[in-house]
């Protein structure tokens, strides 16, 4: 299984698309998921076939303390982003992500736009809350020859 990494800052949908992917049809609540502490990690088989190992990461920066190590031998990172201060989030969480030299997918959730995207950064668009385009990010990365 390639490992893929999830991150983007606290309440963006991060556990929500995955467990959406777990479990078609769930149904997010005010409390369920809960945020997520630390990482959670899931198998995870894309309709295409393709098994992922599925790395939830904490949002808040007061979790970040053992981020690098969940970063550590990723296949790539996803970067989740809403429509709130979107570029300034992404700047900050591909720099935090680039130095692992994986690819990168900015995922941008509910109408969410950026301006510019370093070289090689794929994105693609989906909508958590309507259950629409969940995959993308994923075969985005399954995209990149390096994977």
């Amino acid at each position: 299984m390639k490992k893929i990494v999830v991150v983007g800052p606290g309440s963006v949908g991060k556990t929500s698309l995955v467990w959406k992917l777990l479990m078609p049809g769930f149904r997010p609540t005010a409390h369920n998921p809960l945020p997520t502490l630390g990482v959670e990690v899931h198998p995870i088989t894309l309709a295409n076939g393709t098994r992922l190992e599925v790395w939830d990461t904490a949002g808040p920066a007061e979790h970040s303390g053992l981020r690098d190590g969940y970063y550590l031998a990723s296949k790539g990172f996803v970067i989740l982003l809403g429509p709130d201060k979107t570029q300034e989030n992404f700047e900050w969480w591909y720099k935090d992500v680039s130095r692992f030299e994986a690819p990168v997918v900015a995922a941008l959730n509910n109408g969410a736009q950026l301006e510019s995207v370093p070289v090689g950064v794929r994105v693609c668009h989906l909508n958590i809350a309507q259950n629409e385009n969940l995959e993308a990010p994923f075969l985005e990365l399954c995209l990149d020859p390096s994977l």
